[in-house]
């Protein structure tokens, strides 16, 4: 006989989503085939320098065989002097999680109703559905701000217990200010304000407890302090409601290492200051370079990550190249977080490599790779040097076709072999005066070159940069992203052919001392 183990479950739990948290620094291990120290680990908004070395130090030497004290009077004295409270306002979890659930046991009924502002931090509506709780979901504006007036609308109904505010609001980062939160604490429904990003945003409602006893502000070690492994939160609440929590919790809910390293972490904060500062500096930096990308929305953060969002394809593509090169980040593909990513702030070194990917793939750009003398400017066919302002000469349809191909998005990079710039034969002065005249001619007509790459080597000299060799092109191709199938190379001799060749892109074949325009643009050349 069969055993129907259907039975034994509620039917909603069996019906239930499970919360999907980023994954684990063990399964990574595994799939990257990396050690712990190698991982680039920036999906769970874990502190990347851990904890602090007085924390470390002390766990050596713990008697993990005994119990701890189930109300832990010292960590929660060392938590209130900590945030300015009495000891009474104080109730400790295995992360803020367990108090979360804690709360919604004590306070929901059968068919209570709880309010939600989507997207935010999933086990607020795991936890109310395990409690029996109703979930209404009010989700956010566009800019992910709460909408309070619905809020305050939704409060009205008497079924209303409880409001979940995330604040900065994890994925997005968002704030809500005080002056929000204290219209719907003027409600009277318990409302529930998580702070576990406080230390990054240096914001808390946490004094106004004095005044609205139906305020819980919950707080986290696992972001600042790194104790995330740990599992250790707090919360700050009036004394009635931790007198009513401490009688349903679990005996010795936070292990000794917890309390032993929470205790330690608090006593000397030096190191965990300094951690912080740096988060916050790397990610005004991130920020910053994130916002010069194309196609990618950036919002600004209170926490210690940065979220955005692009468009399909590219989500995609950064997706997987983030996976490709082993960095694991966390994804969103929801109604209301379409295409998002949000990125832990890591070390600089991490972050780096996080905006060369983001570089990789949201600055592709095409690229015409156009060849100097003979091509751009005349080329005299004694001397195969223009050495003077005297000898410098535009050729025909060059000032039309380089506007041309600005209006068309093209960058331009110019790449020219000069034998023996620099030698007694060609000096510099000599090369540099009509290259500085003409650049300065097409400045004037708005055209720029985005790069010039030069190679002063003469033949025999058999170096690694004379077109049609690719050592001069070396650094731009590892630090620019090229669209090959539209990008080109367009000179008038065969190195340049060959340059193309070996750069994998289109070449185009221009007349020595031809009208560039025409050679370009109407005989069978880009278009």
């Amino acid at each position: 006989m069969k055993n129907n183990f259907n039975q034994f479950v509620r039917p909603d739990i069996a019906q239930m989503e499970s919360y999907v948290p980023g994954t684990s620094a063990e399964d990574l291990t595994n799939t990257y085939k990396q050690s712990t120290k190698q991982l680039i680990k920036l999906n769970a908004n874990e502190n990347p320098y851990g904890m602090s070395p007085a924390a470390r130090k002390a766990l050596q030497g713990l008697f993990y065989n005994y119990y701890p004290r189930s109300d832990y009077p010292t960590l929660r004295q060392a938590i209130a002097k900590y945030t300015n409270m009495k000891t009474g306002n104080i109730i400790l979890g295995s992360g803020s999680d367990e108090i979360i659930d804690l709360v919604l046991r004590a306070v929901i009924h059968e068919g209570d109703k709880v309010i939600n502002c989507p997207p935010t931090f999933g086990m607020y509506e795991v936890a109310t559905k395990l409690n029996r709780g109703l979930i209404v979901n009010i989700p956010r504006n566009k800019n992910f701000s709460l909408k309070v007036s619905d809020v305050l609308k939704n409060c009205k109904e008497e079924k209303i217990k409880i409001v979940f505010l995330c604040n900065p609001n994890s994925p997005t980062g968002n704030l809500t200010s005080q002056e929000e939160i204290i219209k719907i604490l003027k409600t009277g429904k318990l409302v529930i304000v998580d702070e576990a990003y406080y230390e990054f945003s240096k914001t808390t409602v946490a004094p106004l407890l004095g005044m609205y006893k139906n305020l819980i502000v919950l707080r986290t070690l696992s972001k600042w302090a790194g104790l995330a492994g740990l599992r250790i939160g707090y919360a700050i609440m009036s004394e009635f409601l931790v007198e009513q929590i401490l009688k349903i919790k679990p005996p010795f809910n936070v292990n000794s290492a917890a309390e032993k390293a929470a205790l330690a972490t608090l006593e000397d904060l030096s190191f965990s200051k300094k951690s912080i500062q740096k988060i916050i500096s790397e990610k005004n930096r991130m920020y910053k370079e994130l916002q010069t990308l194309s196609n990618i929305q950036v919002y600004w953060s209170y926490g210690n990550f940065i979220f955005l969002q692009t468009d399909k394809n590219n989500y995609q593509q950064l997706k997987d190249s983030f996976e490709e090169n082993k960095i694991a980040l966390r994804y969103y593909q929801s109604p209301l977080l379409a295409n998002s990513i949000r990125i832990t702030i890591g070390k600089p070194e991490q972050n780096n490599k996080v905006l060369i990917v983001f570089n990789m793939i949201l600055n592709k750009k095409k690229y015409a790779f156009l060849d100097r003398d003979g091509t751009l400017i005349f080329e005299p066919q004694d001397t195969y040097q223009i050495d003077s302002i005297k000898k410098l000469k535009i050729l025909d349809g060059v000032v039309k076709g380089l506007k041309e191909l600005r209006k068309q998005d093209y960058q331009l990079v110019m790449v020219t072999n000069q034998d023996g710039l620099g030698t007694s034969s060609f000096p510099k002065a000599n090369f540099q005066l009509p290259q500085s005249k003409m650049l300065e001619i097409f400045e004037k007509e708005g055209i720029r070159f985005n790069q010039i790459l030069i190679c002063p080597h003469l033949q025999s000299d058999k170096c690694g940069c004379r077109k049609p060799k690719t050592g001069l092109f070396k650094k731009f191709i590892d630090t620019n992203e090229i669209v090959k199938n539209t990008s080109f190379v367009f000179g008038d001799r065969k190195t340049d052919k060959e340059f193309a060749k070996n750069i994998k892109v289109r070449f185009i074949l221009m007349k020595t001392n031809g009208n560039f325009y025409n050679e370009l643009f109407k005989k069978g050349g880009i278009l």
